[in-house]
């Protein structure tokens, strides 16, 4: 039986690292579900009043979530394009359209909570 040849380092290392990046793309459906699951227990338990302010705080979490990384990003939008890019026309269109990414970020931070995705 041939002994099959060794894989280079790396390969691991990519294999943990890309993980990782699916693990953290994840992160914000995992708190919706975490909600989901609580409204659900409140509902079948008979308290919609419970129920309701479970949806309200999830909302506002999720709202000022959103809102402090829009503004960690409408702060730095001079700097953080540097890191991406060395091409000024680029972090030009970048700066430019940083407003649009903020919002969108607190829009995507606060729909997944209302339809219970």
């Amino acid at each position: 039986m041939p002994l099959e040849p060794m894989q280079p380092r790396g390969s691991n290392l990519t294999s943990i690292s890309e993980s990782k990046r699916i693990n953290r793309r994840n992160e914000p459906f995992f708190f919706v579900l975490d909600c989901s699951v609580r409204v659900s227990n409140e509902l079948g338990a008979g308290h919609p009043r419970t129920a309701k302010f479970s949806v309200v705080v999830v909302v506002i979490s999720s709202f000022l979530i959103g809102v402090l990384l829009s503004l960690v990003l409408i702060i730095t939008r001079n700097q953080y394009p540097s890191a991406f890019t060395n091409s000024e026309d680029v972090k030009q269109l970048v700066i430019a359209l940083t407003p649009l990414l903020a919002t969108s970020i607190i829009i995507n931070n606060v729909q997944p909570v209302l339809s219970g995705a």
